[in-house]
C-alpha cells in the first residue's frame, strides 16, 4: 500500500526520473557517504569529486553532517571555497513540520544569502515553502501536494519574485501511484506539458516513458528507458530519445560486505551521428 504522505510535488515523478537520471556521461567521479558513530550523536561524512572528459575541470565538495536528535547540523564547502551551513530542526515546533535556516558565504565575492526552509508532511498533505534572501531581493517559493486513499495525487508550485512584483513561475500536475506503476502530468511554468509513466513489470524489470511537449515550439521529445536487474549485485539501464541519443550504463556492487562499493559505467551515443566525436563516456564510483 502506497504511503499516507505524498511526495512533494517536485518528487511526483521521482520513480520515473530514476530511469533518465545518474548515468554520469562525460565525466570521472568519485562520492563518498560514510556514518561516523561518535558520543555526540550520528556524524555522517559525504564528499563528490569530479573530473569533465571535455574541459578537464575538476569540481568538488565536502559535507559534514552531524544528526542529534531532533536536530540536524550539515556544513558543506566545495572546490571554490563556497561555505555552506544550515540547521534542522524536525517535530519540534509543530508535528509533521521540519525547519531549516541556511547561509551561504562566496568569500570571493563576499556575497552572503539566507535562506528559510519549511517543509509540513501529515496523511494526505505535503506541503513546502521557502523564503530566500540575497542582495539582489527575496524570492518566496511555495508547493502543495495532496494525496487520495486511491492512490491520485494534486499538486502544484510557485515562485513569487519581489524584485519584479510578480509571480515568475508556477505549475500545476496530477499523478497516480501504485506499488508497481505510476503516470504523471505536469504543466510546467503553465507552458510545457510533461507525461510520465513508470511501470514495475517484474522484480527485476522497470520501464518508463516520458513525453514532453510545448505549444510554442517544436522540440517535442519523447523518451524511453528500462532498467534490468542482472543479479544481487548489478544492473542495466538505458535509455532513447526521440533526437537520437542513446544512453547506457552498467552497475556493480564491488564489496559484498561492509561499506558499499558502486561502480557505473555509462555512454551515451548520438545515432544520429555515428562518425562524430560527439559521444561521451562515464565512469562513478561511490562508496557508503
Amino acid at each position: 500500500m502506497a504511503s499516507l504522505t505524498p511526495p512533494s510535488y517536485g518528487d511526483f515523478d521521482k520513480s520515473i526520473r530514476t530511469l533518465f537520471e545518474g548515468y554520469g556521461f562525460g565525466a570521472m567521479k568519485v562520492k563518498t557517504d560514510l556514518p561516523v558513530l561518535s558520543q555526540n550523536g550520528a556524524i555522517q561524512v559525504k564528499s563528490t569529486m569530479s573530473l569533465k572528459n571535455d574541459s578537464r575541470k575538476a569540481q568538488g565538495n565536502v559535507e559534514v553532517v552531524i544528526n542529534k536528535g531532533a536536530l540536524k547540523f550539515t556544513e558543506k564547502v566545495d572546490a571554490d571555497g563556497l561555505l555552506q551551513v544550515s540547521c534542522t530542526v524536525k517535530d519540534k515546533l509543530l508535528t509533521g513540520l521540519e525547519t531549516t535556516g541556511e547561509t551561504v558565504y562566496n568569500p570571493e565575492t563576499y556575497h552572503r544569502s539566507m535562506a528559510l526552509r519549511n517543509v509540513y508532511k501529515r496523511p494526505h498533505v505535503h506541503h513546502t515553502n521557502d523564503l530566500e534572501v540575497d542582495f539582489l531581493g527575496k524570492v518566496w517559493r511555495a508547493s502543495l501536494a495532496g494525496s487520495y486513499p486511491c492512490g491520485g495525487m494534486v499538486g502544484g508550485e510557485f515562485m513569487y519574485e519581489t524584485t519584479l512584483g510578480r509571480i515568475t513561475n508556477a505549475s500545476v500536475g496530477v499523478a497516480y501511484r501504485a506499488n508497481d506503476f505510476t503516470a504523471c502530468a505536469t504543466w510546467q511554468g503553465l507552458v510545457d506539458f510533461l507525461v510520465s509513466v513508470h511501470q514495475k513489470v517484474s522484480p527485476r524489470l522497470q520501464v518508463g516513458a516520458q513525453f514532453t511537449s510545448s505549444p510554442h515550439r517544436t522540440n517535442t521529445n519523447m523518451i524511453l528507458g528500462a532498467r534490468y536487474q542482472l543479479d544481487d549485485h548489478s544492473f542495466f539501464k538505458t535509455k532513447i530519445s526521440s533526437h537520437g541519443t542513446l544512453g547506457l550504463a552498467y552497475n556493480y556492487r564491488l564489496s559484498q560486505a561492509g561499506p558499499a562499493a558502486h561502480v557505473t559505467v555509462s555512454a551515451l551515443i548520438d545515432t544520429r551521428r555515428l562518425n562524430q566525436p560527439s559521444h561521451r563516456l562515464g565512469v562513478n564510483l561511490e562508496l557508503s
